[in-house]
């Protein structure tokens, strides 16, 4: 599932694309874009089911041929995959598209997970990246990259000129830390093209960094940087992959994963998929099932607790996945969602259970 905020995004440009040219153009960009909002909620859909979504949330004209975007999707797909890029979407074995992500058909839970961090000047931020990419002075936007890192929780310093990289990052995290060094290309009014990354990775051992990240307004098909990236382990950041980390509030310990080798928009996506998909939300989906099934099984045997049944791991695994089964679900819960389950609901901050028998099992102690 997209962010809001990516969402957004696709339509305004839509909008603004239709302002000018008074239709959706018809370039393959364009039918990226609307597939992307559509195939949004994380539901695979053949193309024609995308092309009716997209009539009916009024994003393109039913007069519109629906026939090219089949074409239009494979083509996407497979220019992404010989780029050395992770495509956005991705084709099943029914030929049906969906978001490249793993499948979560698992309920809502019941509590809205926390909510992320408010970057307080994330919008100045977003604003002063999106000027400067496009200038004339690249200073200032290596100012303007270095300040963003700073809003994500990184300690940077900007460098630039003759003979010295355009900065670095620091990563606070103790023992964990990591540095990254900085390379900015501006480009007024194309994509980034040429071989950066040997320039990107120059001053990585003299400045004893693990990363070094190019970070530029936007990155064309260019097949020869997808290899030099591996090569000089770099990662290619674009200023949408910045803006997308401000305004979701992430951090330098998620973000970690990001400056590996390659292109990061990807990766980005995948880690707010994570946010709203992963871990935490099977963590309280189980949570919320054992609470409302564990109190049931356990009157039961009131008067005579030695007949009550044991909510252990395997027999809260059985709980979950009869429960997701009857909701609609197909994917089963994982022996390390339990164990996360009983952790979370056994810690004394929480409360709800606490752990029997030698810890192999949980009883719930409020409903």
């Amino acid at each position: 599932m997209l962010s809001r905020a990516v969402v957004t995004r696709l339509k305004d440009r839509l909008v603004r694309q239709r302002r000018n040219t008074g239709r959706i153009n018809k370039r393959t960009s364009s039918v990226i874009d609307v597939a992307l909002i559509v195939l949004a909620d994380g539901r695979p859909r053949a193309y024609s089911e995308i092309f009716e979504e997209a009539v009916k949330q009024k994003l393109v004209s039913a007069s519109a041929n629906a026939k090219t975007w089949y074409n239009s999707l494979q083509e996407y797909i497979q220019r992404r995959t010989a780029e050395g890029r992770q495509a956005l979407i991705m084709q099943d074995v029914d030929r049906r598209f969906r978001l490249n992500h793993p499948a979560d058909d698992w309920p809502e839970p019941k509590t809205a997970l926390p909510a992320a961090r408010k970057i307080p000047n994330a919008d100045a931020l977003c604003a002063a990246l999106r000027a400067t990419s496009r200038g004339l002075d690249p200073a200032a936007f290596e100012i303007a990259v270095c300040d963003a890192f700073e809003g994500l929780g990184y300690a940077a310093r900007h460098l630039g000129g003759h003979a010295a990289p355009d900065g670095y990052i620091d990563a606070p995290l103790g023992q964990l830390g990591y540095r990254a060094m900085l390379e900015c290309k501006t480009s007024h009014d194309s994509d980034i093209r040429g071989p950066y990354a040997a320039e990107a990775a120059k001053y990585v051992n003299d400045y004893d960094a693990q990363y070094a990240a190019l970070v530029v307004p936007s990155f064309g098909g260019d097949v020869l940087l997808a290899r030099e990236l591996k090569t000089h382990h770099v990662s290619a950041w674009e200023v949408a992959d910045l803006i997308a980390l401000l305004e979701a509030g992430s951090n330098p310990a998620e973000m970690r994963s990001l400056f590996e080798s390659g292109y990061v928009q990807g990766p980005v996506r995948d880690l707010l998929w994570e946010r709203q998909h992963g871990k935490a939300k099977r963590v309280a989906v189980v949570c919320d099932i054992l609470l409302a099934t564990a109190q049931a099984a356990q009157s039961t045997a009131l008067g005579s607790p030695k007949d009550a049944p044991l909510l252990d791991e395997d027999a809260a695994m059985l709980t979950v996945d009869s429960s997701l089964v009857a909701q609609g679900a197909h994917v089963p819960c994982t022996r390390d969602d339990v164990r996360a389950a009983f952790a979370h609901l056994c810690d004394p901050l929480v409360g709800l259970a606490m752990f029997v028998d030698g810890g192999r099992g949980i009883v719930v102690c409020a409903p």
